[in-house]
């Protein structure tokens, strides 16, 4: 039997591969480009 945290996880992953699904490229791509954004900008301001 799944533990209901594990079954929450589980839905959100489905609605997020909807989500997905449903935007595709343009969405995909702009959130890539911030994610890479993010990781450069805490790399260079990280010790």
């Amino acid at each position: 039997m799944i533990s209901e945290p594990e079954q929450q996880h589980q839905r959100f992953e489905v609605a997020v591969g909807f989500f997905f699904q449903e935007i595709q490229q343009p969405f995909y791509l702009l959130a890539v480009a911030s994610g890479a954004l993010v990781m450069r900008g805490y790399k260079h301001y990280s010790p």
